[in-house]
């Protein structure tokens, strides 16, 4: 089963700023969508990216592509935000919600869908780039934000939901 990967774009950049530089907005949201391009191709999801264009009175909502990855702006009056819950609502369970917005979250799991946390999908997004699928040129790479894996503590069964949760992170 494919997935469909929604991306909160500038909570994405902002999670990360030793990866992109929330600085030059430009830069890193071209940065991002490289990095999307190369997840997509290495994964097989699909990747749709949403930015914050509410406040901007002269854009509409606009569509565009990006190597592959859709990248969306949300449209005026309207935040990303609401756009990312109301993608979720209609792809269902298919759908993986990327924000560190609980609001968003628990949105999104009401309708099914999976939610991750801009971290962990950023991580990931390292995590494809250290296994070629993205050029080493286009990453700034920090060894110290890669995560440690062993494991800690004494194992228990998760919930049911949380166990679900696993499951579709894991499909990333």
């Amino acid at each position: 089963m494919s997935l469909q990967i929604l991306v909160d774009g500038y909570n994405l950049i902002h999670a990360r700023d030793l990866i992109f530089d929330p600085g030059d907005l430009e830069q890193a949201r071209n940065t991002l969508l490289d990095w999307c391009a190369g997840y997509k191709r290495a994964k097989g999801h699909a990747v749709t990216v949403v930015f914050d264009a509410y406040k901007s009175a002269g854009l509409d909502s606009r569509r565009d592509m990006h190597k592959g990855v859709s990248v969306h702006y949300s449209p005026y009056g309207k935040s990303a935000d609401a756009l990312l819950v109301e993608m979720a609502q209609k792809l269902g369970p298919k759908a993986v919600v990327v924000t560190n917005d609980r609001e968003v979250g628990q949105k999104a799991l009401m309708h099914n869908a999976a939610w991750v946390t801009s971290s962990l999908f950023a991580d990931r997004l390292l995590e494809a780039c250290l296994d070629g699928a993205i050029p080493q040129d286009e990453a700034a790479l920090k060894p110290s934000s890669l995560r440690d894996t062993r494991k800690k503590g004494p194992g228990r069964k998760p919930k049911k939901s949380r166990r679900k949760a696993f499951r579709m992170q894991s499909k990333l």
